[in-house]
C-alpha cells in the first residue's frame, strides 16, 4: 500500500501536501481520506479514473460540493457504485442534501455511491481501518482513521494525546493536520510537544499546513513536513 497527499492549495506551500490523503492498495484501487476542500481537481491531477471510495473526515460543506463534481463526472461512465465511507452522524444530512440531485440519465445519489455508515471501524480491500472522533469543536465533527501497526491520520489539529498514544503505540507513523489559525504557530507547535511523547513526535509528518507555520518551524521542532512528492510505502 502506498499514500500520498495530494497538492496544497495555498499558493504559499507549492510543495507540500494538503488534506487529502490517497491510498493506493491492490489493483490500483485508490481510497481517498478527508474528500473535499478541492479534493476534486487535485485527485483528477494525477490520477484518470475516480477513485474506488471515499471517506469523508468533516461535516464541511466544502465536501457536498466536491462530491457532487465526483457524482457528475462518475456517473455517465460507471459500471459499479464508488464506496462512500460515511460518518453515521452525517448520513441523514448527506441523503437530504442530494435528494433532488440528478445526473443526466437520470441516476441518484445512491445509484453512484455506496454508502456505508461508520462509526469506529470500515473494511477496504481486506484490511481493517479503526476510526475515531475527535473532540468537538463548536458544531464540527471530525473524524481520524488508523491502520494499526501501519498508520494514524488525526483529521484534525487539536492534539489528541489519549486517542494517539492509544492508536499509535506500536510505531505507527501519524499524520497530522497542522491547519493552525493565523498567528498562532509557535503556541500550537509548543501544545502538540507538550500533549506528545519525544517517540511520537519524531514519528509524526505534518500535512495541511496554514496560518502561518512555515517548513522551517516544523523542522526545527523536529517534525516533517508532508510533501506532495512524498510517497509513504507500507507492507500491509
Amino acid at each position: 500500500m502506498r499514500i500520498r497527499f495530494l497538492k496544497h492549495k495555498d499558493a504559499h506551500y507549492p510543495t507540500l501536501g494538503d488534506s487529502s490523503a490517497v491510498l493506493t492498495l491492490s489493483d490500483n484501487k485508490h481510497l481517498v481520506l478527508d474528500y473535499g476542500d478541492s479534493a476534486y481537481g487535485k485527485f483528477h491531477s494525477y490520477y484518470q479514473e475516480p477513485p474506488a471510495a471515499v471517506f469523508i473526515a468533516h461535516n464541511n460543506p466544502s465536501y457536498l460540493v466536491d462530491l457532487e463534481y465526483l457524482f457528475f463526472d462518475a456517473a455517465p461512465n460507471a459500471t459499479q457504485t464508488m464506496t462512500l465511507f460515511l460518518p453515521a452522524d452525517l448520513v441523514s444530512q448527506f441523503d437530504h442534501h442530494f435528494a433532488n440531485v440528478l445526473a443526466d440519465d437520470g441516476r441518484r445519489f445512491r445509484d453512484v455511491f455506496k454508502v456505508v455508515s461508520v462509526s469506529t471501524y470500515f473494511y477496504f480491500d481486506g484490511l481493517r481501518f479503526s476510526v475515531f472522533k475527535n473532540p468537538p469543536q463548536s458544531d464540527t465533527i471530525t473524524l481520524g482513521v488508523v491502520l494499526p501497526r501501519h498508520f494514524l491520520y488525526t483529521g484534525c489539529t487539536e492534539p489528541n494525546a489519549d486517542v494517539v498514544t492509544r492508536f499509535a503505540g506500536r510505531g505507527e507513523l501519524v499524520f497530522h493536520d497542522m491547519s493552525f489559525e493565523a498567528n498562532c504557530p509557535d503556541k500550537c507547535l509548543a501544545k502538540m510537544e507538550s500533549a506528545y511523547s519525544a517517540a511520537i513526535l519524531r514519528r509524526t509528518w505534518c500535512y495541511h499546513m496554514t496560518g502561518d507555520v512555515s517548513e522551517s518551524d516544523i523542522e526545527q521542532r523536529g517534525l516533517k513536513p508532508v510533501s506532495d512528492r512524498d510517497s509513504f510505502i507500507f507492507n500491509c
